[in-house]
């Protein structure tokens, strides 16, 4: 497949950069190797522009401001540009397939330490095996950062539907977070349906400098009274810019895509009647929670 520069997609603002060595599908947007990295930098320098004011993580900073992860390799990325410029103005990551509780984030932060630390490794075996018994991956979410002048027009919550839409899409749906209780991030959240694992009070985390949350993401509990947000994260996806590394310039072989992503555009139809079957099965367990703050202005330092 021929090379091709990255542009905001004409139909979306939206572009997915797909997890290194993951093989492409035919309308997908294969680059080469620099091009993948400029595009990680712009992600990485936008964290770290977002993050700078999180004393813990202004001290992990390379000299040019980017978060620079190891962990950015193994994620799928979503970047949404500003129309009017095409600067990159808010991104997250969702790492898909997690398969043990040392692959979270969470596995060596403060939250999940002491006494706590079995109850959490606990509920994470729980989590991972229910979502195994619905036939779906259990995954991370993290790294959600959005320019502030962006955040009156492109909330943090239609990043967070993004994610959970891409993560539904991928044959996920379920997944765990650290986030910020600054900007209202973590209560926002909940009122998406995310529960706090293990009803875990918020404990600063070292790491970042700031209290956090530990909470669990399921597309099964996204209230009803956000199921058009949830369509019109899907609807996006559905015209969004899927990019990839060129894994033959590299001499590697690409891994097999989850699902059935390469039979694009997505049947969210199947999806969509899946997800409702499991709302029906599970009920009343599925309950939104909600917390003092009233702030849709979300931004976490959850990487």
């Amino acid at each position: 497949m021929a090379h091709q520069e990255v542009t905001p997609h004409r139909a979306s603002m939206v572009t997915i950069l797909a997890p290194r060595n993951t093989s492409s599908f035919g309308s997908s947007v294969v680059i080469q190797a620099h091009q993948y990295a400029a595009l990680q930098r712009e992600i990485q320098l936008l964290r770290g522009e977002t993050y700078k004011e999180y004393a813990g993580v202004a001290a992990t900073l390379t000299e040019d401001g980017l978060d620079r992860q190891a962990l950015d390799d193994l994620c799928w990325h979503i970047l949404v540009r500003d129309p009017s410029t095409g600067d990159l103005a808010a991104c997250a990551r969702y790492r898909h397939g997690v398969s043990s509780f040392e692959e979270l984030l969470s596995h060596d932060s403060a939250i999940a330490s002491g006494v706590a630390r079995a109850q959490v490794i606990r509920a994470f075996a729980n989590d991972k095996a229910d979502a195994k018994r619905r036939g779906i991956e259990f995954g991370e979410a993290s790294g959600l950062a959005v320019k502030q002048y962006f955040r009156s027009s492109y909330s943090g919550a239609k990043i967070v539907m993004l994610g959970m839409a891409l993560s539904d899409l991928l044959g996920g749906g379920s997944a765990w977070s650290i986030v910020s209780t600054r900007h209202g991030a973590s209560s926002m959240l909940c009122r998406l349906g995310a529960q706090v694992v293990c009803g875990l009070a918020p404990h600063v985390e070292p790491r970042y400098g700031h209290s956090v949350r530990l909470l669990h993401l399921d597309v099964a509990r996204i209230p009803a009274r956000f199921e058009d947000l949830f369509q019109w994260a899907r609807e996006e996806l559905g015209s969004a810019c899927f990019v990839f590394e060129d894994c033959a310039e590299l001499g590697r072989e690409p891994e097999d895509l989850p699902l059935s992503l390469a039979e694009r555009p997505p049947a969210y139809s199947d999806l969509e009647r899946d997800r409702r079957s499991q709302r029906a099965q599970f009920g009343g367990a599925f309950s939104t929670q909600s917390e003092v703050e009233t702030s849709d202005c979300c931004v976490y330092a959850a990487d």
